[in-house]
């Protein structure tokens, strides 16, 4: 009798063990337990924007050790050819061509030179845990600007620099650099701005140029979306009240005759 016990018990043993236990997709026993334990604490995913590189060596404040570095990802900065072409009218107009699979390693390079000479962090090679926007002004013969704001938790902060060169040639050396604490009304102002122009949804890259002028590029990162656009020479618009709104938000004294 003891014997027979002894069977049923381990008949049993084996059966409240299988119970505990399925096969999950890769063929392997997992435990009701973990599944339990799984459904529980669920493991949330963060989306990320496609273009973090960590291959990039930075230092502490996320400036590039190399100074040939690129600010941007190439992607976003398509190499493009302008054809002229005539309109219904008779016109000839300037029509921008996206040349496939070849990046504008130029109009890269000139703007990071800018950019690392102001010693500003990139923004694209990593989750930076605060959202950011970056306005970068290069005029041709004007000293080259960047304002850049951002919030990080509940704090906002605005920061600009100016170097002693000029937008269409050397940067020069930085010349000012300040930065200060800002209230979340004029935060909110410059992102109803961005609201008001669609800015996530504007073309990427440099679409647009001339002879002199000037490029005005604006960035934004957040947790999960990284953009750059740039346009020659606005004099007007939505884009122009978004990025002149940030150089009003500094102590710049600009003439009118050189805000091109």
């Amino acid at each position: 009798m003891k014997k027979v016990m002894k069977y049923i018990w381990l008949i049993i043993l084996i059966v409240v063990v299988g119970c505990n236990q399925s096969i999950d997709n890769d063929g392997k026993k997992t435990s009701n337990t973990d599944s339990i334990n799984q459904q529980s604490n669920p493991i949330i995913a963060i989306k990320n924007h496609p273009y973090l590189d960590s291959t990039i060596h930075v230092d502490e404040n996320n400036v590039p050790i190399n100074k040939n570095e690129f600010y941007f990802p190439l992607d976003l900065f398509p190499e493009v050819d302008f054809d002229m072409e005539q309109d219904s009218t008779g016109t000839w107009v300037i029509s921008p061509k996206i040349i496939e699979g070849a990046q504008d390693t130029f109009v890269v390079r000139w703007y990071s030179e800018h950019l690392y000479a102001m010693q500003e962090p990139l923004l694209f090679n990593k989750n930076l845990n605060k959202e950011v926007y970056r306005f970068t002004w290069l005029r041709t013969f004007d000293n080259p600007v960047v304002v850049r704001i951002e919030k990080t938790g509940k704090k906002y902060k605005l920061i600009w620099k100016l170097c002693d060169g000029a937008g269409g040639y050397e940067p020069g050396n930085l010349k000012i650099n300040k930065s200060v604490e800002i209230n979340s009304e004029k935060w909110e102002m410059f992102k109803s701005k961005l609201d008001s122009l669609n800015y996530w949804n504007m073309s990427l890259g440099r679409m647009s140029f001339g002879s002199d002028g000037s490029e005005w590029i604006l960035e934004g990162v957040d947790k999960d979306k990284y953009k750059v656009v740039t346009i020659w020479s606005p004099s007007d618009g939505k884009f122009y009240d978004a990025c002149n709104y940030l150089l009003s938000l500094t102590d710049l004294k600009i003439n009118k005759k050189d805000r091109y």
